[in-house]
């Protein structure tokens, strides 16, 4: 494989100097090639890289903020998973198994938002759409309200 790609994986202007995420990367000391492979298959091992990587969250924001859907694994989502991401279908989940996931983490999405973590960083947590995201906040909301609703009226 000597397919040569020139996307840049960093761009110094973007980020403040103290410590770069990119220089905390497990990527950083691992073959380039193997983030470009020929299949599916091959993109495995790729992932596996990221999965233990202490900035992919970083990484992938950076990949979906620029657009970078076409080449790789970048963030540990291939090209085709970055794709479904950014167009809302959250990995290509079907909506029933997304709203379990976040029915599932309601704790941790309640508490998220009130970190002030964003939608799109808590919906790539989960592995899910955004609008996914945000439509379980407006049912967790409701329900909360009709479960204060209740209480009133048992009082």
């Amino acid at each position: 494989m000597t397919t040569e790609i020139s996307l840049p994986i960093t761009t110094a202007a973007d980020i403040p100097r103290d410590v770069r995420w990119e220089e905390l990367a497990s990527c950083s000391t691992v073959d380039p090639e193997l983030f470009f492979p020929d299949n599916t298959r091959e993109s495995a091992e790729a992932v596996e890289v990221c999965k233990q990587c202490p900035v992919q969250e970083q990484c992938l924001a950076w990949a979906m903020e620029r657009g970078e859907n076409r080449f790789g694994v970048i963030g540990g989502l291939t090209a085709k998973e970055r794709r479904a991401l950014n167009r809302g279908k959250g990995l290509g989940r079907k909506a029933g198994e997304a709203a379990a996931i976040c029915r599932e983490a309601r704790e941790d999405i309640l508490r998220w938002r009130e970190e002030e973590m964003p939608m799109e960083q808590i919906a790539r947590r989960l592995g899910v759409a955004s609008r996914t995201v945000r439509v379980a906040l407006e049912k967790f909301a409701l329900e909360s309200e009709l479960e204060q609703q209740d209480m009133g009226a048992a009082a």
